[in-house]
């Protein structure tokens, strides 16, 4: 059996072994660096798309609830605000009047609302003796007016008291 060489006598000099194991350990640090920008690449390829997604949801508000008088009672005129960049379909629009724990539903339905735009709504149901203590849930059901895939509401409850809506709640309810 021969003698084992020691790591630098495969070597000219004991400076081209040092060199080739900076080398070898520049190269490592090269590919975990590597590694771990492709991973990084890929979870801000996540965020992008997501950010995506996020920017084509459309983004109704109720702006403002209020009631008008009529000759046979009162009437409940409903603003909704499209405050995304996106043009969005109104699916529906549900109003429940909760009278002794019952609900009564008045529905607008089929409207489009542009960037930026506001409509006008008027419930359909007049009532002549609207309760002085009476709370009034207002869900608007809405989508993207080209991506229809999607359906969203948002919500609004009012609390009638004193002739006046008093606003209590507005939020998301997807």
């Amino acid at each position: 059996m021969g003698k084992k060489k020691n790591f630098f006598e495969k070597y000219k000099s004991p400076i081209e072994g040092i060199s080739s194991i900076i080398q070898a350990v520049t190269v490592i640090i090269l590919v975990i660096v590597t590694i771990c920008y492709a991973l990084s690449t890929n979870e801000m390829v996540k965020i992008m798309s997501d950010e995506f997604e996020a920017s084509k949801i459309p983004y109704l508000t109720i702006s403002k609830v209020d009631l008008q008088q009529v000759s046979n009672g009162v009437e409940l005129n409903i603003f909704l605000s499209n405050q995304g960049e996106n043009p969005l379909y109104i699916d529906m629009l549900n109003i429940n009047f909760f009278e002794n724990n019952t609900a009564v539903h008045d529905s607008v339905v089929d409207s489009e609302l542009g960037s930026g735009e506001t409509k006008y709504y008027t419930s359909t149901r007049f009532f002549t003796e609207l309760e002085e203590r009476q709370l009034i849930s207002i869900k608007a059901y809405y989508s993207h007016a080209y991506f229809r895939e999607k359906e969203f509401c948002h919500e609004t409850m009012v609390y009638f008291y004193s002739n006046q809506l008093i606003p209590i709640s507005s939020k998301t309810c997807n």
